[in-house]
This record gives C-alpha cells, structure tokens and sequence, in this order.
C-alpha cells in the first residue's frame, strides 16, 4: 500500500519520538526522595580501636601539656601502628582517611626533628587529637568549639586592616590561619572535603586582602565569610539526609500518558503517509460485480 521509502522514514520518526517520549516521561517522574542515607553498621571491633585511638591521643595530649616529649613520641608511635590496624569501612571517606593519617604523621616527623619546634608539635597533636575525636564522636566533635575564636580572629584581620595596624593584622591572620590548620582535617571527617576547601579559600582570599590593603574588599566580604563559617561550625555533623525538591509539580502516570500521545503521533503520521501516497500515484478503487449490481 505505502511505497517502502515511505514506510521506512515513518518508522524511524515513529522510533525517535517513542524514545524521546519515554526518556522525557522517565525524567519528569523521578523526583529524589527524602529518605535517609544508609550507612554501613559500624561492628564493635571498629568501635573498640577508636576508643583506644582516642585514649592514646588524650595521653598523647597530656603528655604535650608537660612538655614530655619523649612520652609523647611513644604515644604518637602507638597511634601510628593502631591506626593501621583500623578497618574504615563506614566511618569515613578517602579524603578522611587521608586526613587521619596525614595528621598522625605530621605529628610524628615536628617530634622527630632535629630541632623540635614546640609551636609546630602543638598544633600537629591538636589535629590530631580533634580528627580522632570527630571519628569517635560525630554528633559533637570538640572542633566545633574552635568557631567563635575564629570568628574573632577574622573580624579582627578586618579591623586592624582598617585602622592599618600591620602587627596586629599579622597576628590575626596568623592566629586565624592556625586554627584553620587544627580543624580542617577534622571537618573532614565529620563534613566532607567541600566545607575545609572553604576554610583555605577564605584564608587566601583574605591573606592577598591584606598584602594589599584593601579594606573595601575585606568589609564587603567579611558578612559573607562569617555566614560561610557559621554554616560550618553550626550546621548538624552528621548529617544523614538531604532534602532535594522537585522543579515542578508533575502529573502522575506521565510514562502512561507519554506512550498514549506518541501512539496518536504515530497514527497521525502514518495517515499524512497514506494521503500522500494516494495524492501523488492516484490509486483507483476497481469496482467488483456488487458495485454494478448496485448501480454504482
């Protein structure tokens, strides 16, 4: 009935709009629901090796306090082998992992200097100490405690800068960017890498402020700069779910109603094929005996 080039274009229009159909309804009517984020269960044995991790590493810390390094070398060593032994799985990213073992390595090469540097093998052994509690702790880490010194520390890089006190801009921005090196690997932790890259853009940021003593800059920024640190330090650590609404309402059934349309589509096509073909060959219809008898 219908020439074969004919057929084949319309089969192929017909293929297309079914699959650009059903991509389009699939898309429409998946909407990312509020459920929960299953995590794996953390066994027992995992939970033991993180206490003991954390046990060792207040030692450690006391340890710091009486400047009783050798002690402390042999604590740290202690968190360098148990944090081998600890199977991840369900406690915490790559990034995490990383940030512990990085931490606990710090730690030991300020120790094992030649010249050991007090101020360095304290701020390495708070890392410590806060990315271990993070891990054990996640509801209530100790970092969090380090927000309104921060929030000091970058209202008063702001201030100095703009009554052009150079020392004691140097020693806020210095002040600001040790606590920044405390807790950054245990945001990791508890956050994820998304809110420490945060951190040391903001330290950049207002690091080249103040080499070139912009104060409209600082000012205009620093509003923005303390919502970013308040949403890090104030927001919920374990944060199980995330809420994610849809563009549009969308109605039910659109994979249903989407086939239902590309059916009439397909219909529609093929009677225009049909039309054209009888326009353009001019089929006539060959009348049989009944049509006579009928007197047509």
């Amino acid at each position: 009935m219908f020439p074969k080039k004919q057929i084949k274009q319309n089969v192929v229009i017909s293929v297309f709009i079914l699959i650009a159909l059903f991509f389009s309804a699939c898309s429409s009517n998946y909407v990312v629901k509020n459920e929960p984020i299953t995590k794996p269960n953390v066994s027992e044995s995992q939970k033991n090796t993180i206490k003991d991790l954390n046990k060792i590493a207040d030692l450690a810390y006391q340890d710091l306090k009486n400047s009783d390094w050798v002690m402390m070398r042999s604590k740290v060593t202690q968190l360098a082998i148990l944090a081998t032994k600890l199977s991840y799985e369900g406690l915490t990213t790559v990034e995490g992992v990383q940030a512990i073992n990085q931490s606990i390595a710090e730690t030991m090469y300020s120790l094992n200097a030649v010249t050991p540097n007090p101020m360095k093998i304290s701020q390495t052994m708070v890392r410590t100490r806060l990315v271990l509690d993070a891990l054990e702790f996640n509801n209530e880490p100790m970092w969090i405690d380090f927000y309104e010194p921060m929030k000091k520390d970058l209202h008063n890089v702001v201030l100095s800068v703009e009554k052009n006190h150079t020392e004691n801009t140097n020693n806020a921005l210095a002040s600001w960017k040790s606590r920044v090196s405390m807790v950054k690997s245990a945001i990791i932790i508890s956050n994820g890498i998304s809110d420490t890259i945060k951190l040391e853009s903001i330290s950049t940021f207002i690091e080249n402020a103040t080499k070139t003593k912009n104060v409209n800059v600082l000012k205009q920024t620093e509003p923005d700069f303390q919502n970013i640190l308040k949403d890090i330090f104030k927001k919920n650590p374990n944060r199980d779910h995330e809420t994610i609404a849809p563009v549009a309402p969308q109605p039910p059934d659109a994979l249903l109603w989407s086939f239902i349309i590309g059916m009439l589509i397909i219909l529609v096509l093929s009677w225009v094929a049909w039309r054209k073909y009888h326009a353009e060959f001019g089929i006539v219809r060959v009348k049989n005996e009944r049509d006579f008898d009928k007197g047509i």
